[in-house]
């Protein structure tokens, strides 16, 4: 399984939060958002991740880098995000990461949403249930 989160978005609704960033680097408990995304899939023996980046995709990048944990961060990029959305966006990073797509079950992930690791974990065996 293969997570693609959509970080993108710059947080027009709530520009006096994400001044200058993604809305996604918005910090909780002093970690920005994605890093608890992270930790919920590598906590779930997740290998590979594709992170959707657009407006100030340099500030997602320098935080996070190529590797997160043990976890490979592979960055792909909408230039147009805040025109097209993440729709157009999927098709993009389908067609840069073809290869490691081929034939893997993808989750989509939204940047700025905390979850649990067991849903995570629920997603998986869910798959596992309905589609052997």
């Amino acid at each position: 399984m293969i997570p693609i989160i959509f970080a993108g978005g710059s947080g027009n609704r709530i520009k006096e939060e994400s001044n200058n960033k993604p809305k996604c680097m918005i910090r909780l408990n002093n970690k920005p958002i994605p890093s608890y995304i992270l930790y919920n899939l590598i906590n779930n023996n997740i290998k590979n991740v594709i992170i959707a980046v657009g407006y100030k995709r340099n500030v997602i990048i320098e935080n996070f880098e190529s590797y997160f944990y043990g976890l490979k961060i592979n960055y792909a990029t909408n230039n147009h995000n805040h025109k097209t959305g993440n729709m157009y966006s999927l098709s993009i990073f389908y067609n840069q990461y073809n290869k490691l797509l081929r034939n893997k079950d993808v989750i989509i992930l939204e940047s700025d949403i905390i979850f649990s690791p067991s849903a995570i974990k629920t997603v998986i065996k869910t798959k596992m249930l309905f589609f052997q």
